[in-house]
C-alpha cells in the first residue's frame, strides 16, 4: 500500500505555528489582571491614565461584591461625589383628615392611619440610620482598600503631598485625585505655572496609539482634561467663544457659562 509523501517544510512549519499559537496564548493569558492583588498603582506618566482607569474599575466592582452594602461607597468612587446622608432619612406623613370629597373622615380611622405611618416611618429611619452608618464605615474601608492598592513609591510620593495630613487622609476621593496625579507623574515641588502647563499641553497634544482602540482613547483623554482641570482649580472657559452664543447673558456665573453647549461652525 502506497504512503503519501510528506511536505517537511509544511509540517514543520504547522508544528511550529501551533507551538507558537498556544504560547502565546499562556503569555497573553498570564498578563490578565484577575484578582485585587493584581491591580496596584505605580508611578507612570501621562500615557499611564488608560491604566489607572482600569484599576479603578475592577476596584469599583470589587467593593460592590466584597463590602457590606457597598454600592452607595462604590457609587461614591464611581460618579466621584460624596452623598448626603440626610437625604436618605425619611420624612413622617400624616392622614388627610377629609376624603376626596372634602367631607371629614372619620377621626377613629385617621388616627390609625397615622399609627400606621408612624410605625413605618421608624421602620424607615432604623432603616436609613443603619445604611447611613454602614456608608461611614465603608469610607474608611475604601480609603485603606485604595492605600493599599498604591505601590510603594506611589505612597512615598502622596505621603510627601504638603494637603495629605489635611485633606488626603482618610478621604477616597482626594486619594483617588492623588493617585490619577502621580500616576501621570505629577510633581508637587515644581512651579505651579509649569505644572498647569504640562497637563494642558498633553491634553492638547494627546493623539491614539496605534495599538490603542477608540474607547481606551477616549478614556485616557478623559482621565488627562480631569488632570488639568484639578491643577487649574476649575474649567477652563475662553470668554471670547462664551460670549457668541446666543444664549449668553451679561453678568453669567461660571457654572451657568460652563453649562453653555457652544456649536461650533463647519
Amino acid at each position: 500500500m502506497g504512503r503519501f509523501p510528506r511536505d517537511g517544510r509544511g509540517h514543520r512549519g504547522g508544528r511550529g505555528r501551533g507551538r507558537y499559537n498556544s504560547q502565546t496564548k499562556k503569555t497573553s493569558q498570564s498578563k490578565v489582571k484577575k484578582s485585587i492583588n493584581d491591580h496596584v498603582f505605580y508611578i507612570g506618566n501621562a500615557d499611564y491614565a488608560n491604566e489607572f482607569d482600569k484599576n479603578m474599575k475592577f476596584i469599583t466592582n470589587f467593593v460592590m461584591r466584597t463590602f457590606d452594602d457597598g454600592i452607595d461607597v462604590a457609587n461614591m468612587l464611581k460618579y466621584n461625589k460624596t452623598p448626603d446622608t440626610k437625604q436618605w432619612m425619611p420624612t413622617l406623613k400624616s392622614a388627610n383628615t377629609k376624603d376626596s370629597a372634602g367631607k371629614q373622615r372619620d377621626q377613629v380611622e385617621v388616627d390609625n392611619e397615622n399609627r400606621q405611618y408612624e410605625l413605618e416611618f421608624k421602620l424607615d429611619r432604623s432603616e436609613a440610620q443603619k445604611r447611613a452608618k454602614q456608608f461611614k464605615d465603608n469610607v474608611i474601608k475604601l480609603y485603606a482598600l485604595l492605600w493599599d492598592r498604591c505601590s510603594k513609591g506611589m505612597q512615598q510620593k502622596i505621603e510627601a503631598r504638603k494637603n495629605f495630613e489635611s485633606e488626603i487622609y482618610q478621604n477616597p476621593l482626594k486619594l483617588k485625585e492623588a493617585i490619577l496625579h502621580h500616576s501621570a507623574n505629577y510633581q508637587e515641588n515644581r512651579y505651579e505655572m509649569s505644572i498647569i502647563y504640562e497637563s494642558w499641553r498633553n491634553l492638547f497634544t494627546a493623539k491614539q496609539k496605534d495599538v490603542e482602540g477608540l474607547i481606551e482613547f477616549r478614556q485616557r483623554l478623559k482621565n488627562m482634561r480631569d488632570i488639568a482641570k484639578s491643577h487649574l482649580g476649575g474649567p477652563m472657559i475662553i470668554t471670547k467663544i462664551i460670549e457668541k452664543s446666543s444664549k449668553y447673558k451679561v453678568g453669567m456665573s461660571d457654572d451657568d457659562r460652563c453649562a453653555l453647549r457652544i456649536r461650533m461652525p463647519g
